[in-house]
Formats: C-alpha cells, structure tokens, sequence
C-alpha cells in the first residue's frame, strides 16, 4: 500500500486510510459530511483521532483517553499513563519515538 500524502490535501489516499482503519475497527458505516476539500490541520487532527480510536480498539487494555495535534505531530495518551507520538513526515504517518525522536514504523505497517 502506497501512502503518498499531499499537503496541503494533506491525505491523497485519505478514504483508503481511513476505510483501513474502519475496517480494522469494525466500523464500516457511510462517511458523512466529510468534505474533500478541508484545511490539512483539520484533517490531520481528525486523522489524529482516527489513530487514537484504532489504537484503541487495538490495544483495549490501554485504550486512549486524548488525542491532541500539534504542528503534524499526533499526540496520544492512554488509561495506563503511556503515550504515543505520530508525525506526518514527507508525507507519510510514522509512528515516533517519543525519547529520541527516531522512526519506529509507518502508519501502513500498523495497518495490516
């Protein structure tokens, strides 16, 4: 899966990641109201969301109690105090290490 993201669209294959990401969850209902045409800091704080409820579903035991954006960098906390960092980065998602700011593994991988 290619994960080419333009900005300022900020995702091209936006509906791909997010139909991921349902799926995954289990939550397969229509996208409503949800514009092509957004601002790339709105788009990527409701993708930070979207991440965070993923994680969520993924991880129950240490679901996600706050998503929070800051400058392309997707901030996420947890129950049981830990955190996770995502930054959109050459136009990719990448999960980041949040001690020493090194790449552990794209958006995609996690996907699958």
């Amino acid at each position: 899966m290619s994960l080419i993201l333009a900005i300022p669209g900020i995702l091209r294959c936006e509906g791909h990641i997010r139909s991921k990401i349902r799926t995954k969850i289990g939550y397969n209902a229509p996208e409503i109201n949800e514009s092509k045409h957004r601002k790339s800091d709105k788009d990527f704080f409701l993708m930070c969301r979207f991440i965070g409820l993923f994680r969520s579903v993924t991880y129950p035991s240490s679901y996600i109690t706050t998503a929070d954006d800051n400058d392309g960098t997707c901030n996420l906390k947890a129950i049981d105090k830990s955190a996770s960092t995502y930054r959109l980065i050459e136009g990719i998602i990448w999960e980041v290490n949040a001690s020493n700011n090194l790449l552990t593994q794209p958006l995609s991988d996690q996907l699958q």
